[in-house]
């Protein structure tokens, strides 16, 4: 797990050195932000749904991903703004960044707890 979340902040900050404006920037905090709201919510919903484990992951990483592309196609139409699709790619991972940070760091206390 320390490895997965070492190997998940270099990432982050790679892509933070890939974006110019400090708005993106930004940006990608908010969307690992939003990923790992959603994941709680889709767990929390899971539970009450009886749906397998595995869905809420991979589902985080696609609404927020999406969420992403949305909020740069929005830009896109705005005065002074401009619509870039590296941008929509880096909201998605830190989306992704965030959720696998999240399940290294479950794995890791499901592993103490065992011990």
């Amino acid at each position: 797990e320390i490895a997965v979340l070492a190997g998940c902040a270099v990432v982050d900050l790679a892509a933070l050195s890939l974006t110019e404006r400090p708005e993106e920037r930004l940006h990608l905090l908010e969307y690992g932000l939003v990923a790992s709201l959603v994941l709680e919510a889709l767990r929390e919903r899971r539970r009450h749904a009886r749906l397998p484990a595995f869905t809420a992951a991979p589902a985080a990483v696609l609404v927020t991903g999406a969420a992403g592309w949305l909020d740069e196609a929005i830009q896109g139409a705005l005065p002074n703004r401009v619509y870039e699709l590296r941008d929509a790619g880096l909201n998605l991972a830190a989306a992704l960044l965030a959720v696998l940070a999240i399940l290294a760091l479950g794995a890791a206390r499901r592993a103490d707890r065992s011990r």
